[in-house]
């Protein structure tokens, strides 16, 4: 049986690595690539009409990139690039599907609207480097080979981790016999390939309620990461490799049994007197330590991504590195990364420095004597008595929060600009001086609570996480209140109350 399965394995690797790749091998970068072209037959109010990506690194989130369509029908984007050659998922009008980049270079791009039958799939052209590769992708992007093991296998029984494993490999194994059957060109048949491998890390590594146990165990994830792989920045071509890096450290970090040891190290550092600083580099050495041992080593991409991840993550809060933090930046060997980080450091300084120009201008401080939730609100109320008021929980630790809050961005000025008031409201949770550096760029008005009354809030009103949100209608009646944002429901609902006046 043991040898039937290494057969197996050396079958998968010459099916997903092939002999020798048609495709050139990419090199870490931060030069941007451009993505420009023209869609025939632009109508500016039709359905799904825009030009948009959402810039994902493997160390860092920049959040959606929309290019402005002019009135010819034609655009210009310029792309954030970490790799020389990178796949990146596209909205173009109605097309959507994956096109590779090059750093440095411009791929050109027709979308025809006006040519073939209703109800035909729209076909892109594509020219500059990699066109052939990029024109198959265009041709192919609708094939059922495209199905995730999740989506064919979302009614399935959980199964062990082990029968799990089995069950994924021989699914892809299969898609790639697929791919090597279709009339697509080779370089096509290999990008699909590394586009599986991809797919498979990431089934194996989040199976959600596809497996019978809590804990994969840190023999199923050295499995994967031995056996399966990803760890390479050829797969950049897919598209996924943020997203590799992603599940790679959600698995590892949500081993439970880690978890406990990394807490009760924590608390022994607490007990004996040691300060958050200390406790917070001692625990994070101990994550690298496991992560870098799961993954067989300390070099490789993951590992770099990992480690940009870190400096990543203070970033997002609106904080500028500390000496000691750009000290360890510095030492870095990924020298692309270690430049990305630094510039970003010095880009945020500038931004806080101009915060503190226009302080009191477009935010507000306010102080709270509340204790409890109905009073809180009350004050709110009464203070803004008559207008429409958005109240958005967040916190300064929280992905979600800080991602929803960049992407209402446009929607909140507009809205503003009709009169609406938002009032964002944290707690304890964030660090006070990380939360004035980030409520200063957030116009409106900023109160930071205790912990016990933002409990109480949440228990009153149902909201079960962060972001949540409430809003209050001019008559001072709370009209919705719901946890996680939802863009179109926010809109509707305060332009509703907005236009109340108008209506009657």
């Amino acid at each position: 049986m043991k040898k039937i399965w290494i057969l197996f394995l050396l079958m998968m690797t010459v099916l997903f690595v092939g002999a020798q790749s048609l495709l050139p091998v990419p090199e870490w970068t931060n030069t941007p690539a451009i993505l420009k072209g023209q869609i025939i037959g632009y109508e500016k109010n039709a359905p799904e009409m825009r030009v948009q990506t959402f810039a994902y690194m493997p160390y860092d989130d920049l959040g959606t990139i929309t290019a402005e369509i002019h009135e010819d029908g034609s655009f210009r984007m310029e792309v954030p690039m970490y790799a020389t050659r990178q796949g990146y998922y596209f909205r173009i009008g109605p097309w959507y599907g994956i096109l590779v980049l090059t750093a440095g270079d411009s791929v050109s791009v027709t979308l025809d609207l006006k040519s073939g039958m209703p109800g035909e799939e729209y076909s892109l052209e594509c020219r500059g480097p990699l066109a052939e590769l990029n024109n198959e992708l265009v041709r192919c992007s609708t094939l059922d080979i495209w199905k995730s093991y999740r989506n064919v296998h979302n009614k399935v029984s959980p199964m062990s981790p082990a029968d799990f494993y089995d069950s994924v490999r021989k699914y892809y194994h299969d898609l790639a016999l697929q791919a090597d059957s279709m009339d697509l060109k080779p370089i096509t048949k290999e990008w699909l390939k590394l586009h599986f491998q991809s797919d498979m890390v990431n089934v194996l590594l989040l199976p959600e309620k596809l497996v019978n146990t809590e804990n994969l165990g840190e023999d199923f994830l050295r499995r994967v990461t031995s056996e399966v792989g990803g760890n390479t920045l050829m797969q950049a071509y897919s598209a996924q490799l943020p997203t590799v890096v992603n599940r790679y450290e959600y698995a590892f970090f949500g081993d439970s049994l880690f978890v406990d040891q990394i807490r009760r190290k924590g608390d022994n550092l607490a007990a004996r007197g040691y300060n958050s600083d200390v406790i917070t580099d001692s625990t994070n050495q101990m994550r690298w330590r496991y992560t870098f041992s799961l993954l067989g080593g300390e070099q490789g991409v993951i590992q770099d991504a990992i480690r940009g991840n870190y400096y990543s993550v203070i970033l997002s809060q609106d904080t500028p590195l500390t000496e000691k933090e750009l000290k360890s930046l510095s030492q870095l060997e990924n020298a692309s990364i270690r430049n990305y980080f630094q510039k970003k450091n010095e880009r945020l300084k500038q931004t806080l420095e101009e915060r503190k120009r226009k302080r009191n201008k477009q935010f507000v401080f306010q102080e709270t004597t509340a204790k409890e939730s109905e009073k809180f609100l009350a004050e709110i109320t009464k203070k803004y008595a008559g207008q429409v008021i958005l109240i958005d929980f967040w916190g300064t630790w929280c992905g979600p929060c800080r991602q929803a809050i960049k992407d209402f961005k446009e929607n909140h000025e507009k809205l503003s600009q009709k009169g609406l008031v938002t009032i964002y409201v944290t707690d304890e949770l964030s660090p006070e001086a990380v939360w004035k550096n980030m409520a200063a760029g957030m116009p409106g008005v900023h109160y930071r609570i205790e912990e016990t009354l933002s409990n109480e809030i949440f228990s009153q009103y149902g909201l079960t996480g962060w972001p949540s949100y409430l809003i209050i209608d001019k008559n001072g009646h709370l009209i919705y209140k719901k946890t996680a944002f939802r863009e179109d429901e926010l809109v509707e609902t305060i332009l509703r109350a907005i236009d109340e006046d108008v209506k009657k």
